[in-house]
């Protein structure tokens, strides 16, 4: 029966007050009664007590643990606490409870938590550091009495083992080594006297690192420096911006005097009296030019900036205002021009570079009267516009109005686009854009995009509507009979072609239409789709695929309306059908054997409610008026209910008959005269796996959708558009 700590009492002993820190017992006297599980005292005897000293109420690990044996009386225990584990002195900083294991059993529960009595060990600590002789204590340090402790001699390192001051804090990675707060604003965070010649505060660094950083977090100042001779600099002063105070005023220059001492002046008259200056404003009004960085010009304003930016304008007026306002009135408003490398800004020169924060514009351009709202030459080859755009915005966008060109690009190679910065960048034309040229290439558009959902030239129609509108239209005709409306070459496919809805659509949807007509009267061959394979492990010159939906049809060819002949579907060379073959009717046709130049001969097909295979031979019966027919060794695996035929040649054969049926690959005919030479035929049923899967149905119902209609209509006297799988022609079929 495990005993349970029903009661337990504590009792610390630890007597500190008057009394060196050798004289305090190190231990703790815990008292407690162990009852069975019935709630009675345990029996008298000596029981295993493990105790641990836990930082929490539940889990965690032991600070601190001890087993001892412990004798009970009526249940009544009595131990001391740190008898075979000493306490560390440091231990009692912090809550602790106290777990009871009995017997190596469960621990009982829940944890007593040691109450104000047994932190007078800390009181053992701050014994040694009043050099009272206790363990530990340090006679170089001294109380003066009034809850100060100080010391006259030695360095003191915190951090450090060898003190290079007598103050020498070392801070470890990512921390402060020193941080002191003011707890009002009554009060100093820190102070530093310096006596004499002495220096206050000596800040150094050993590194890239500032020597000394300060940082003010509300509207107080970050240093605030008062009387003397004010603040000395020996070197370079780096900041952001300064203030000086009193007698500031607007409009004023800080000015030196001969002893160094700056203050704020109103700004001194130029010795240029060409100049006005007007308040705020400064201007020339007689003849000659501004120059700067050079001492040649040719313009009333020329700015030289070497290797850096030669003139950089900025404006942060109202809408509508410009940064730069250029007019002409006779020759033209502004010139930009550029050396050296072909186009392209980042890293090539560019004549002139424009750009626009937010949802503004780089540029804009505007011309009146029939004039060019911009015009731009390129030489040697150069570009002569430039435009690029990050984000939803558009590298160059142009209005026209009337019968005005939005753009107008000739020579050269043409207009060359990059839209590599932004993958959704296609090019943007609100109208017609009309490309010319001689060569042999009118455009040329690439891209670099390396995804499946890339596209080279992306054509959107966006009107809704009934209309048979074409997103794409080429036309080709350079002479009847020759010309490609479209070239496409693909490294898997050449042309793709998709119709979709995403609602339920009452229309046909064709993914690829071909369509070529030509007068009856011309002898020139017209084919509306056809596909070429060359070369490859299978070629395949057109597939077709359907998967989904009410009916779905690879291939569906329709021939209406022949003049001589009206087919669906030719095909030269064999045809394999994998699935089943349906037909109105079948036959074979070739080269007539007697007239092959100038005749056909056709045969038609066998046909039988059931899959039916018909075998046939010739055979000599033996001396005794018999014969064994031998079948192939897969004949009975394939076919099932026999039937026989048997005719006699050469004599009447009454008395022929099958002795034995088909069995192990074989029947026997007897009956007849030994020598007789007779004919049999043998027909079977198949029984393979697709032919049990895909019995001829005779006789069926038409769907509901083609109840009404016929396969062949013409032949009932009525119109094709009752046949089933009529596709009406579309709408532009429809005009021709």
């Amino acid at each position: 029966m495990r005993p349970l700590a029903l009661a337990c009492v504590l009792l610390f002993v630890l007597a500190l007050a008057g009394a060196a820190a050798a004289d305090v017992p190190h231990v703790m006297s815990y008292q407690g009664v162990l009852k069975d599980s019935t709630g009675a005292n345990v029996p008298d005897g000596t029981y295993g007590l493990t105790l641990s000293l836990y930082t929490t109420s539940t889990g965690g690990a032991p600070v601190w643990s001890e087993t001892q044996s412990v004798d009970t009386s009526n249940g009544v225990f009595d131990v001391l606490l740190g008898e075979v584990a000493p306490l560390p002195k440091l231990l009692f900083d912090q809550e602790l409870w106290l777990e009871v294991m009995v017997n190596y059993g469960l621990p009982l529960y829940p944890r007593t938590q040691l109450t104000t009595a047994p932190y007078a060990f800390r009181a053992a600590v701050a014994e040694s550091l009043a050099g009272g002789g206790g363990p530990g204590g340090d006679t170089d340090w001294l109380f003066n009495g009034t809850g100060d402790i100080y010391r006259l001699t030695g360095d003191v390192g915190i951090g450090i083992t060898q003190p290079n001051a007598r103050l020498d804090v070392v801070a470890p990675s990512a921390a402060y080594a020193i941080q002191a707060t003011a707890s009002d604003s009554m009060n100093s965070a820190g102070r530093f006297v310096a006596e004499g010649n002495g220096v206050g505060l000596i800040a150094t660094s050993q590194g890239w690192g500032s020597s000394l950083y300060s940082l003010a977090l509300g509207t107080g100042y970050a240093g605030h420096f008062v009387g003397g001779n004010g603040v000395r600099i020996d070197g370079l002063c780096d900041i952001d911006a300064f203030q000086m105070y009193p007698n500031s005023t607007a409009g004023h220059v800080l000015t030196s005097d001969g002893s160094g001492v700056g203050t704020w002046q109103a700004p001194a008259a130029l010795p240029d009296a060409d100049w006005t200056i007007d308040g705020d404003d400064i201007y020339l009004t007689v003849p000659g030019s501004v120059r700067i960085g050079t001492a040649d010009s040719w313009a009333k304003v020329e700015v030289d900036g070497g290797a850096g930016q030669g003139m950089r304008l900025q404006s942060s007026g109202e809408a509508g205002y410009f940064t730069i306002d250029a007019e002409n009135t006779v020759g033209t408003a502004g010139r930009f021009a550029t050396g050296g490398a072909p186009f392209g800004y980042p890293g090539n020169p560019v004549a002139l570079y424009a750009q626009a924060g937010g949802a503004h514009n780089a540029g804009h351009f505007h011309a009146y009267d029939g004039g060019d709202g911009l015009r731009s030459f390129a030489h040697d080859g150069g570009t002569a516009i430039y435009a690029n755009a990050d984000s939803a915005g558009y590298a160059m966008y142009g209005v026209a109005d009337g019968s005005a060109y939005s753009g107008y690009f000739t020579g050269g190679n043409g207009v060359y686009v990059d839209t590599s910065l932004d993958v959704d960048g296609p090019v943007g034309i609100d109208g017609k854009l009309t490309v010319e040229h001689d060569g042999r290439t009118a455009g040329y558009f690439a891209t670099t995009w390396p995804g499946s959902d890339g596209h080279t030239i992306y054509a959107y129609y966006d009107v809704s509507g009934p209309y048979h509108a074409e997103a794409v239209y080429g036309h080709c005709v350079p002479e009847l009979g020759y010309g490609k409306g479209g070239n496409f070459v693909g490294g898997s496919t050449g042309v793709r072609g998709e119709a979709s809805t995403s609602s339920s659509a009452t229309v046909g949807l064709t993914g690829v239409v071909g369509e070529a007509y030509i007068d009856l009267g011309d002898t020139g061959e017209t084919i509306g789709v056809q596909g070429i394979a060359d070369g490859g492990a299978i070629g395949v010159g057109v597939s077709g695929r359907s998967w989904g939906g009410q009916s779905a049809i690879g291939v569906y060819g329709v021939a209406t309306g022949g003049v001589v002949e009206t087919i669906a579907g030719r095909f030269t060379g064999d045809v394999e059908v994998s699935g089943t073959l349906s037909k109105g009717g079948g036959s074979f046709k070739i080269d007539h054997p007697l007239d092959p130049e100038n005749m056909y001969l056709s045969h038609s097909f066998v046909e039988s409610p059931d899959m039916m295979n018909v075998y046939n031979g010739n055979v000599v019966l033996d001396g005794r008026g018999e014969a064994v027919v031998e079948m192939p060794d897969w004949f009975e695996v394939l076919n099932r209910d026999f039937r026989y035929q048997l005719t006699a040649i050469g004599a009447p054969g009454p008395n022929l008959y099958i002795s034995e049926e088909m069995s192990g690959g074989r029947f026997t005919i007897a009956g007849g005269t030994p020598g007789m030479k007779v004919s049999w035929m043998v027909t079977g049923i198949r029984q393979d796996k697709f032919a049990e899967e895909n019995r001829i149905v005779v006789e069926e119902r038409k769907r509901s959708e083609d109840s009404g209609k016929y396969l062949h209509p013409e032949l009932y006297g009525r119109a094709r558009e009752e046949g089933i799988g009529y596709l009406a022609p579309a709408e532009d079929e429809q005009d021709r």
